[in-house]
């Protein structure tokens, strides 16, 4: 089934709690990606935009305009089938890709990279709480109930990925 490889030695911290997750998430997909050229030190710092800023696109645009060699690519989905087939795709290819999951008990929308998908289940990276050594947080849910989750909720219809 795919995984991506070897994403666990790929591990980011949310500099704090404050940090918006798309900028944490966009530096994992780099770092995953091994790209060159990028100031890991002030990432989560420079391409954090704040509050609702904080979108998909608005942190995407951001971060190809300082580093042209990167291309984030985003897409909506009507059909939440079609999305999480199309994320299995991307892992099959070895892309990173993030997902927008609505947390009912949070009561918002968490970014998180997704590292394993099958056909029961999809596996994200909700969090990493320590690098040496590791404590991550992965979320597990059952694939069908992203697929409902996609059409119950307004947000959450398009991913990003490298």
């Amino acid at each position: 089934m795919p995984e991506l490889k070897d994403w666990r030695n790929t591990l980011v911290m949310q500099e704090n709690g404050q940090t918006g997750c798309i900028p944490v998430g966009y530096e994992w997909m780099i770092k995953y990606k091994n790209t060159e050229g990028v100031n890991f030190d002030t990432f989560q710092r420079d391409f954090d935009l704040g509050g609702d800023r904080n979108s998909f696109e608005n942190v995407a645009r951001e971060v190809m305009n300082c580093y042209p060699h990167i291309t984030i690519h985003l897409r909506d989905f009507a059909d939440g089938n079609e999305k999480v087939n199309f994320i299995q795709s991307l892992l099959e290819a070895g892309h990173p890709c993030l997902i927008s999951y609505y947390f009912v008990i949070r009561q918002t929308y968490h970014i998180m990279p997704v590292v394993y998908i099958n056909e029961q289940r999809l596996e994200a990276i909700d969090y990493v709480e320590q690098i040496d050594p590791p404590i991550i947080k992965i979320f597990v849910e059952r694939r069908d109930e992203v697929i409902r989750s996609h059409s119950r909720y307004p947000g959450g219809k398009d991913i990003a990925w490298l």
